[in-house]
C-alpha cells in the first residue's frame, strides 16, 4: 500500500545521482539482496522503486556458469564414479 511505501522509502538507498534505487536494495549493505537483472538492460526495470530486487551495482561472479552440456557431462561423470566406488565408503561419508 502507499502507507507502507512511504514507511520504506527513507530506508531505500540512493544511487550516485541521489535518486532512490528500489525497495529490494534495502538489504544491499548487508549482502541480503538479490540483483535485478532488468536494471542493466536497455529497457531498464519497469518496477522502479517498487522492485523487490536490488538496483545497486553488483560484482559479477568470478566464474561464469558452465554451459548446459558441460554441466550434464560433469553430472554423468560423477554418477559413473559414484557407481564404481564401494558402497561402504559412500555410506561412511568417505570418497
Amino acid at each position: 500500500t502507499e502507507a507502507q511505501l512511504e514507511e520504506l522509502l527513507p530506508q531505500v538507498p540512493q544511487d550516485e545521482q541521489g535518486q532512490p534505487t528500489s525497495i529490494g536494495s534495502i538489504g544491499h549493505g548487508t549482502s541480503q539482496c538479490r540483483p535485478c537483472v532488468f536494471i542493466t538492460s536497455q529497457v531498464g526495470c519497469r518496477m522502479g522503486v517498487l522492485c523487490d530486487f536490488c538496483h545497486m551495482p553488483h560484482r559479477r561472479r568470478d566464474k561464469p556458469r558452465p554451459c548446459k552440456g558441460k554441466r550434464d557431462r560433469h553430472r554423468k561423470l560423477i554418477e559413473r564414479v559414484s557407481e564404481m566406488m564401494p558402497t561402504e565408503s559412500v555410506e561412511n561419508g568417505r570418497l
